[in-house]
């Protein structure tokens, strides 16, 4: 864990433009870097790369499922760790009546952002039963 965090700190201060870096003696001014590190761009990694929600909106609907029921599935995936996120996330996508392509989709993103790729689905209504 020592290494990830180390790790995590270099790439951190890697990423830092040249008047924010540490010095030669490892030093780097605490405020200097906490209002630099707000002003970093963000990197494609920290939130979902853009993913058409569509096919997954339409599926839902053709399918009755509410947007929540969606919801509670993939973060279902998510709490099981003994599984690949992205072969759950795949399997709960055809259920839904998604195509191959893009039920593989869906699972990768699931397993590559986890919950900020649930947070950033939009929202979406289906028909109730009494207006059909």
């Amino acid at each position: 864990q020592e290494d990830a965090q180390l790790e995590a700190a270099n790439a951190l201060f890697a990423a830092l433009k040249p008047g924010l870096q540490p010095t030669a003696q490892g030093s780097c001014a605490l405020v200097d870097l906490t209002l630099g590190a707000q002003l970093q761009a963000r990197h494609a990694h920290g939130a979902p790369a853009v993913f058409d929600c569509n096919p997954l909106r339409w599926a839902a609907r053709r399918s009755g499922v509410p947007e929540r029921d969606v919801r509670q599935r993939l973060a279902m995936c998510l709490r099981q760790a003994e599984r690949r996120v992205s072969v759950e996330g795949t399997k709960v996508a055809m259920q839904l009546g998604l195509n191959e392509g893009d039920a593989t989709a869906l699972g990768q993103h699931l397993e590559r952002y986890q919950e900020r790729f649930c947070y950033s689905l939009p929202a979406w209504r289906i028909r109730s039963h009494k207006s059909k």
